[in-house]
């Protein structure tokens, strides 16, 4: 009668379906590793814990039932004592194959985001700064052209012997040599806006028309029509061609200017923050993966697609803002919030949890006002 009883309260692997058999045999196996990493990494284990472990590994060699509840209580406590750190962690990072592939997929997905963000920054931040420039000597060009037809007027009827204008009707206190400097400044301007646009037009595959595209193969057209003659013999007339040249080149900067700002802008808001958004989330994964290896919790059977998911959506949300205000005198642009959303889901899940909170103190403050 004892005997039954303790058969009873004290089951064995024999009396148990093959298929819990099999799964006890594998969480023996599992105990061991996990009670020699405890060892090696100098982790305290319950003396009965470890005793009863032993007690079953050596039934196993010696081919005799093992005490499957006692297995199953030590194996259990022996899991809570070196958690995270599982058998199955252990069993990958031993397993540097797939340590290996594992981070190099994500090494890969990195490298090409950054073959793809490095180049598109660079011209964005490229182009932004050729058209700002662009900008500031259109508005240049256009106070010197308004200065100089105010103080020169149109073209006049000039004796011959080359002559320059009428010299005595300019008006009072404007000397000649200045004018003739405005005159330069606005020519030297204009060839500046015409490069630059140039320039720009490279970056659309050329698709504004060049305006000048005809005598671009002949310096010396080119020369006559963006710069002053040497003995300016009419400065009325000068000045009426270099602010016909001028309004031509005016014309074409300023429509690759706004081509250049309707794509790279939307690139810069539509594209750019979500490529940095999963490169963020790229490069937090490359550094739990180098933590997980190091403290052997890394199982390699993680997918982090949801990551990627959010990362993606929380770029294109933070692209539709200009700046963030981190303090009273500090701003961060769209694109570093977005590397962090991607790297920190939680900064982007804060973020819309503080805005949510903003509408709710306005509609609240709102509504008492309205009482």
């Amino acid at each position: 009668m004892l005997n039954d009883v303790r058969a009873v309260s004290a089951p064995t692997d024999a009396n148990l379906p093959p298929e819990t058999t099999s799964a006890l045999r594998t969480l023996l196996k599992d105990s061991e590793r996990l009670l020699l990493y405890a060892a090696e990494a100098g982790i305290e284990v319950d003396d009965a814990v470890r005793d009863e472990i032993l007690r079953a590994l050596t039934a196993a060699h010696a081919g005799q039932p093992i005490a499957s509840t006692a297995l199953l209580n030590a194996s259990t406590k022996l899991a809570a004592v070196v958690r995270p750190v599982s058998a199955a962690s252990l069993q990958a990072c031993a397993d540097r194959k797939e340590v290996e592939r594992t981070v190099r997929l994500y090494r890969l997905v990195a490298l090409c985001l950054a073959l793809i963000i490095i180049p598109i920054t660079l011209i964005t931040f490229v182009t932004s700064a050729i058209s700002d420039a662009m900008q500031k000597d259109i508005e240049l060009a256009n106070t010197l052209a308004v200065k100089l037809s105010d103080q020169i007027g149109p073209p006049q009827n000039q004796p011959s012997g080359g002559i320059r204008g009428n010299p005595d009707k300019l008006p009072h206190g404007v000397r000649e040599i200045d004018v003739i400097r405005d005159l330069q400044t606005l020519a030297a301007t204009a060839r500046a806006v015409d490069a630059r646009a140039r320039q720009l037009n490279w970056f659309v595959f050329r698709m504004v028309p060049d305006p000048f595209l005809s005598i671009r193969h002949d310096p010396e057209q080119v020369r006559r029509q963006f710069e002053l003659p040497s003995d300016l013999p009419d400065l009325s007339r000068a000045l009426t061609e270099r602010i016909s040249a001028y309004q031509e080149v005016r014309y074409f900067g300023q429509s690759v200017r706004e081509l250049i700002s309707t794509v790279y802008g939307a690139i810069a808001v539509g594209i750019l923050p979500v490529l940095y958004a999963l490169l963020g989330a790229v490069a937090y994964l490359l550094r739990l993966y180098q933590q997980q290896v190091k403290n052997r919790t890394f199982t390699g059977s993680d997918n982090h697609m949801a990551r990627f998911v959010i990362a993606a959506i929380g770029g294109g949300v933070v692209g539709l803002f200009k700046t963030f205000t981190a303090s009273d005198t500090a701003s961060i642009s769209p694109l570093a919030i977005a590397f962090l959303v991607g790297y920190a889901t939680d900064v982007f899940f804060s973020f819309l949890d503080s805005f949510v909170q903003t509408f709710n103190r306005d509609g609240g403050a709102a509504e008492a006002r309205k009482r």
